[in-house]
């Protein structure tokens, strides 16, 4: 099972990557 605080920086690292 993938960590909650894993999914959490993945989703922050997109953040950067969009505008």
């Amino acid at each position: 099972m993938i960590s909650l605080s894993h999914h959490i920086v993945t989703l922050q690292i997109i953040a950067r990557l969009l505008p």
